[in-house]
């Protein structure tokens, strides 16, 4: 891995991997399938401190990624979130080339407050894909309620199962403190439809 400070703002990092897994040590067939490879790209840049015509705008925080996992790869440890399927909203486990593209950003016009979202594309080779677009805000000036609320919407399709799904979540969160205690309230929604991608009867 190697990581590259090129400005004060703009950072870019690399990662990559390669794997050596026989399946079968007694045989000497497919052993051209024992070697896989991922790599990973990330690009960040943040400016604290924006301006324009001398005003301060701000701090920006901008990034994108690019991973691809080799199907034949397999990593001595873990480097999937923990419920990385149910974040991507996937149903299919079988291994397949795995392209992941990210993007987001996050502006604070002042330090307490924050507004943001993200894009990710998803693709499993010969098995489905899947797009996700968040959306979230936080509010935390000392004299006004704390505010957090987030919005995420995930569409998927499965070729193996010829299934199509769209799932939303929410998730926000009040809180206020008042004479040394602070009440709050807490709210999360989630949606998730799942449905043929044929219009075949029998599948219904």
């Amino acid at each position: 891995n190697a990581q590259a400070q090129l400005s004060s703002d703009f950072t870019v990092s690399g990662e990559y991997a390669v794997s050596q897994f026989d399946r079968n040590r007694l045989s000497f067939l497919d052993d051209q399938d024992k070697n896989g490879s991922a790599f990973k790209f990330v690009g960040r840049y943040n400016p604290r401190h924006l301006t324009a015509w001398n005003a301060n705008l701000g701090e920006l925080d901008v990034n994108i990624s690019e991973r691809f996992v080799d199907r034949r790869f397999v990593s001595p440890d873990r480097f999937n979130e923990v419920e990385f399927n149910r974040a991507w909203n996937l149903e299919s486990a079988a291994a397949a080339n795995e392209e992941i593209r990210e993007a987001s950003i996050a502006y604070k016009p002042i330090s307490n407050l924050s507004i943001g979202g993200s894009y990710g594309f998803l693709d499993r080779q010969g098995q489905g894909q899947s797009t996700r677009l968040r959306s979230e805000v936080s509010l935390s000036e000392s004299s006004l309620p704390v505010l957090r609320y987030q919005v995420e919407d995930i569409k998927s399709s499965n070729s193996i199962l010829s299934s199509r799904s769209s799932w939303t979540r929410q998730r926000g969160d009040l809180e206020y403190i008042v004479a040394g205690v602070k009440p709050g309230i807490g709210l999360e929604t989630e949606d998730r439809r799942t449905l043929p991608s044929n219009g075949g009867s029998l599948q219904q």
